[in-house]
């Protein structure tokens, strides 16, 4: 049984903020933006790579009918291959400490950094492709890649009990890209010496539940939904059971049919819920079915408690991938607010329009190094010597996306320093090919500098910090990026970087070009993006791979994190002369729009030159 199948059959108690909906209406450049109608999800797609089976859910795009996208169905360790060698971009510091309850008792404590991913491989995806192509019987060839995410969290359990160990959001490292390469930075405290023996050595490795959230968009349809926010309160508070599956159902496709009908028919006889059909429209039962969805989110965001990850889960015995199809691995808690912190009266949710939605879900999965050689181990784990502080370390920050974004090297000088003046230095050089090295050429992941000598010259310890400078090379470019931070955390002398840099990304994959749609008469786009001084231009049109024409791929640009407003000019090129400008031009991309993420479609222009 994997993992995602044993917490499956305990996904009885289960959280309010699983899912949650902004009743705001679309806007045309919300990015990368899912279909929730029920016409355009395909579940249980099987596919056999190497001779196993893998099942996928896909989901079609808003906009773009070619595009698809997956549900994550399990989640893997992401590896890199250095010098010809295959190996999981992990990295994880040891060290003991006295308990504070008992003098004479050790505790473990360590710092883990793993990068992951929910990518599927080009045989599943040529599968996937044929399968769906089957089902909606469309000729032009269709784009699948894998769910884009807004954030995600991950959370790490104990192989031998089940019981919730840690929890981190994703953002350690330099540039990482969601979803494709998710990097987790996780103090890992108080934790018994079985959880690092798997972790290193099992079969298996430890279990992770990772929650993510994507954004999503409902059809338009002919009525309203009046909720009776005291009935509503009254019953989840009266049967628990129907709150924890109703809960659940709050998921993307987190239930069957038939317990969509139980829950639509119970919340109408028990009126919570009421139905107003727009004049001159009709519905069906099947009709509010498929809208039952966001209706429990909206619900649950208001009476449910707060998300939080399952405090316990089922080890699992071996690893595998889920044949279920489904978007749910956990158990979460179905608690209710107390009845001060819920809304009074009645509310109505608008389905007469589309709504834009953040979906919230969770995917899990295996972290471990058991299967590597014992070399690969050694350098990837450190042990620091028990007894006072002798030296601090630095945990080398994972680079993310670097073929993506076009990262060819990463000059690292971290500093050891009491208020201004640099005690101690050390410079490592990163490259896609041969990672993190140091002068010596030797690989790295972890960086020490010595402490017991500077203290006896005077160094204070108290006011300890590292002081960072990265150059990143990029294709056309060096991007320096100056970072701060205190040595000690709490008991621990061990730091990871923060994220250093933002990604600026512009899409325009989902375009109607003229190369690839006869209909279109779009030849090219040009793209001009500016933070402060510094400017990135280019231009998008199709490319040519052995004789067929295919969309550009994305632009992807760093920025330092946060220093600088990003504007975008963006104008679209036709083959007649004409020339349209994007409709949010000059706005600030992150403040006005909410996201760095520009996808570009065929209806957001404003005017024709």
């Amino acid at each position: 049984m994997t993992l995602f199948t044993a917490l499956s059959k305990q996904y009885i108690n289960l959280t309010s903020k699983v899912v949650f909906l902004f009743i705001t209406c679309f806007s045309v450049q919300v990015s990368s933006t899912a279909s929730l109608a029920a016409e355009n999800r395909i579940d249980d797609i099987v596919v056999k790579v190497n001779g196993v089976e893998e099942s996928y859910t896909v989901v079609r795009d808003a906009q773009n009918e070619l595009q698809w996208y997956t549900i994550p169905g399990s989640v893997n360790a992401y590896t890199r291959t250095i010098n010809g060698v295959t190996e999981p971009d992990f990295a994880l510091i040891r060290y003991q400490f006295k308990d504070p309850d008992n003098a004479q008792a050790m505790l473990e404590g360590g710092l883990l950094q793993f990068a992951a991913t929910t990518a599927i491989s080009p045989e599943a995806q040529t599968q996937l492709k044929a399968a769906i192509t089957a089902k909606v019987g469309k000729n032009k060839a269709i784009r699948i890649s894998p769910i884009p995410f807004n954030e995600a969290n991950v959370n790490i359990y104990s192989p031998g009990s089940g019981k919730l160990i840690a929890g981190a959001a994703q953002g350690a490292g330099i540039a990482p890209l969601h979803g494709k390469k998710m990097v987790f930075s996780i103090p890992m405290t108080k934790v018994g010496a079985d959880v690092y023996e798997e972790l290193v050595n099992g079969n298996t490795g430890i279990p992770v539940v990772i929650d993510y959230s994507f954004n999503g968009l409902t059809p338009p349809a002919g009525f309203r939904v009046e909720v009776d926010w005291d009935q509503t309160y009254k019953h989840y508070s009266k049967d628990q059971k129907f709150a924890a599956k109703a809960s659940y159902m709050g998921l993307v496709g987190g239930s069957t049919n038939i317990d969509k009908q139980k829950i639509r028919e119970t919340l109408l006889k028990e009126k919570c819920i009421n139905v107003l059909v727009t004049e001159g429209e009709s519905y069906s039962k099947e009709d509010i079915d498929k809208y039952l969805e966001p209706i429990l989110s909206r619900i649950n965001k208001e009476i449910m408690a707060e998300f939080a990850p399952p405090e316990k889960v089922i080890p699992a015995k071996s690893r595998g991938t889920s044949a279920s199809g489904k978007y749910f691995s956990a158990a979460y808690s179905s608690s209710i607010k107390d009845i001060s912190q819920v809304k009074k009266g009645t509310e109505i949710i608008d389905f007469t329009v589309r709504k834009h939605q953040v979906r919230k879900s969770v995917v899990s999965g295996f972290i471990g190094i058991g299967r590597y050689s014992k070399e690969i181990k050694e350098r990837l784990v450190s042990i620091v010597p028990l007894g006072p502080w002798q030296s601090a370390f630095f945990l080398l920050p994972n680079v993310g996306g670097s073929s993506e974004l076009g990262i060819t090297q990463v000059d690292l000088e971290i500093g050891l320093s009491d208020n201004e003046q640099v005690r101690q230095s050390q410079v490592v050089v990163w490259t896609p090919d041969g990672g993190w090295k140091d002068r010596n050429g030797k690989l790295r992941t972890v960086l020490s500098f010595a402490l017991m000598g500077l203290t006896a010259s005077g160094f204070d310890v108290t006011k300890a910090k590292f002081k960072t400078k990265a150059q990143i090379t990029l294709k056309r470019e060096v991007l320096t990026v100056n970072q701060t931070m205190s040595v000690f955390d709490g008991e621990t002398a061990i730091r990871t970087p923060l994220t250093a840099v933002d990604v600026v990304a512009v899409d325009g994959s989902l375009l109607s070009w003229n190369r690839i749609d006869n209909v279109s008469n779009l030849a090219a786009v040009n793209v001009k993006l500016q933070s402060g001084d510094r400017v990135f231009s280019g231009r998008l049109k199709p490319w040519r791979i052995d004789g067929n024409w295919t969309e550009p791929s994305p632009f992807y640009w760093l920025i330092p994190k946060g220093e600088q407003p990003v504007t975008a000019s963006i104008n679209y090129l036709y083959n007649n002369g004409k020339r349209k400008n994007w409709v949010d031009n000059g706005k600030d991309l992150l403040k006005e729009l909410s996201s760095l993420e520009v996808t570009l479609l065929d209806g957001a222009l404003k005017q024709v030159d």
